[in-house]
C-alpha cells in the first residue's frame, strides 16, 4: 500500500485502511474501490491523504508499519481531542484553575503505552506517515511527534523512564495552543503582527500553566518550552542558545518540523529537496548530534512510495537503507528506455541518480 493526497487520487484505486474520525467513528471502511462520489466525499470531510492499494503496490497484502497499531493510535488521539477540549472550555480569566487531574492522568497513559510499544518493537526505521482529517490534524500531529521523538530518544539510549519524560513533553509541546482564538490556530501562517506574537506565546502560555497547576519535572516543562528555540539563538520565545536549549526541546524541534513537511496542509509534493533541508537547518535551528541520529530512524520514502527519478524514470521504493534514508533500493516501472523497465537499483551506489519527488500513479 502507500499513501495518496486526495487531491491526486483516481477512480478505481482502493482504500487500504479504513478511516476514522477523532471520535474513533469508521468514515470509510478498507477495500473500499474509489470513484467520483468517493472522493469528492474525502475532500468535504477535509480528509489530506489515504492509502490505498493498486497494481503499482508489490502487494495487495493488508499490511500497516504503524508502531502503535490502528487501535492505540484512534484511542490516542481520542484522548487527546478531550483533553485539549478541557484546556480549551478554560475561562479566560481563570486559565491558572487546576483542570481535573485526570487530564494529566490521561496523558501520562498514553506515553506509557507508546514507549511500552517502542521498547518492544524491533524496528529502528519508522515511517510515521498517517492519514488526517482537519478536524484531527492537532491531535494527530502531538500523536505523531511523541512516537518518533520517543523513537529518537531510544536511538540515544535514553532509559525508559527518561523515554516516558520525554514522550509527555512531545505530547503537550503544543497544549498552549488551547489558549489562543481559533481564528489565529486555524490560519496557515499569521495574517497580522499580533496574531504571529499571540502563536509564538504558545510554548510559553503552556509552560507557565503546567508548571503553576501540575507537579511535573523541570525537564518536561522545559521541552515544552524551548521547542521552538534554535541553536544559533535565533528562535523563540526567549532566543537562548545551544547550550541553554534542553535536549528534549531539540529533539521535539526537528521532529516537529519533519511531521510538518509529511502533513503539509497545502498537499505540496514532498521532494528530497524539502527533506534535504533539515540539513541546511544544522548548527542554526537544530543541533548536530540529534540531526544525525534523527536520519538514522526516519524513512520519508517507504516500500511501495512511486518516485520520480532525475533521469525521468518513474520507480517503486523496495526498501530504505538506515541511515540513508534519502538513497533507497528502487525498482524501474516507466522508462523512456526500455530496457530500464524492471531494473533494480540501489541509489546508495548508483550515485548519478537520486530521487526528484514523490509520484502518485505510473
Amino acid at each position: 500500500m502507500r499513501l495518496v493526497p486526495v487531491k491526486y487520487l483516481k477512480n478505481d484505486s482502493i482504500l487500504a485502511k479504513s478511516i476514522y474520525n477523532s471520535d474513533g467513528e469508521v468514515l470509510f471502511l478498507k477495500h473500499l474501490v474509489l470513484n467520483d462520489t468517493t472522493i469528492e466525499n474525502l475532500r468535504k470531510l477535509g480528509i489530506l491523504s489515504v492509502y490505498i492499494i493498486d497494481k503499482y503496490c508489490e502487494t495487495t497484502k493488508d499490511i500497516t508499519d504503524d508502531i502503535l497499531g490502528e487501535y492505540l493510535r484512534i484511542e490516542s488521539i481520542r484522548s487527546l481531542k478531550r483533553i485539549t477540549l478541557a484546556f480549551t472550555s478554560l475561562d479566560v480569566n481563570k486559565r491558572y484553575t487546576t483542570v481535573e487531574m485526570g487530564s494529566l492522568s490521561e496523558i501520562i497513559k498514553i506515553a506509557n503505552s507508546i514507549v511500552d510499544k517502542i521498547l518492544k518493537t524491533s524496528n529502528s526505521v519508522i515511517s510515521t506517515t498517517d492519514i488526517r482529517a482537519h478536524e484531527n490534524y492537532h491531535y494527530a500531529h502531538a500523536l505523531n511527534v511523541a512516537i518518533i521523538s520517543t523513537l529518537l530518544g531510544k536511538q540515544l539510549n535514553y532509559s525508559k523512564d527518561r523515554l516516558v519524560k520525554l514522550c509527555l513533553a512531545a505530547l503537550m509541546h503544543d497544549m498552549g495552543k488551547a489558549f489562543l482564538e481559533n481564528e489565529i490556530l486555524h490560519q496557515y501562517e499569521p495574517s497580522t503582527k499580533y496574531d504571529c506574537e499571540q502563536l509564538k506565546s504558545h510554548p510559553t502560555l503552556a509552560y507557565n500553566y503546567l508548571k503553576n497547576n501540575y507537579m511535573l519535572d523541570q525537564e518536561i516543562l522545559l521541552g515544552i518550552l524551548h521547542h521552538h528555540e534554535s541553536v544559533d539563538g535565533s528562535g523563540y520565545p526567549n532566543k537562548i542558545k545551544s547550550i541553554q536549549i534542553n535536549e528534549f526541546a531539540k529533539i521535539i524541534s526537528i521532529v516537529n518540523f519533519y511531521d510538518g513537511l509529511l502533513h503539509n496542509v497545502t498537499d505540496v509534493v514532498l521532494t528530497s529537496d524539502s527533506i534535504e533541508s533539515i540539513m541546511t537547518y544544522v548548527d542554526k535551528t537544530f543541533d548536530y548530534n540529534v540531526t544525525v541520529n534523527f536520519f538514522n530512524i526516519i524513512e520519508p520514502f517507504k516500500k511501495n512510495t512511486l518516485v520520480k527519478l532525475n533521469n525521468g524514470d518513474i520507480a517503486r521504493v523496495e526498501e530504505t537503507l538506515k541511515g540513508l534514508p534519502l538513497r533507497p533500493k528502487v525498482k524501474v516501472l516507466k522508462s523512456k528506455i526500455n530496457s530500464n523497465v524492471g531494473h533494480n537499483i540501489d541509489l546508495s551506489k548508483a550515485l548519478t541518480l537520486s530521487i526528484d519527488k514523490v509520484v502518485y500513479y505510473v
